[in-house]
């Protein structure tokens, strides 16, 4: 069932994601979730309208530097 909350949903995913990241800056090692977090997020940006560049440039202000796709280099 699609409830179209996406705005809803946006802060929720955007802490999840900055949250894995944090631990893999803290750890050194990736939280086993962080690619799955950042994709999702990344999922939900597009399916809210933003370009792939505006996507990346929101994953690069979290703090990770992130190619879509790829592993995740924090």
């Amino acid at each position: 069932m699609t409830t179209n909350r996406l705005a809803e949903a946006e802060p929720l995913m955007r802490r999840m994601a900055e949250i894995f990241l944090n631990c893999a800056r803290a750890t050194g090692h990736p939280h086993p979730h962080l690619r799955v977090a950042v994709d999702n997020y990344a999922r939900l940006l597009q399916s809210m309208g933003r370009s792939q560049e505006e996507i990346r440039a929101t994953l690069r202000k979290m703090g990770g530097r992130v190619a879509l796709g790829s592993p995740i280099l924090c």
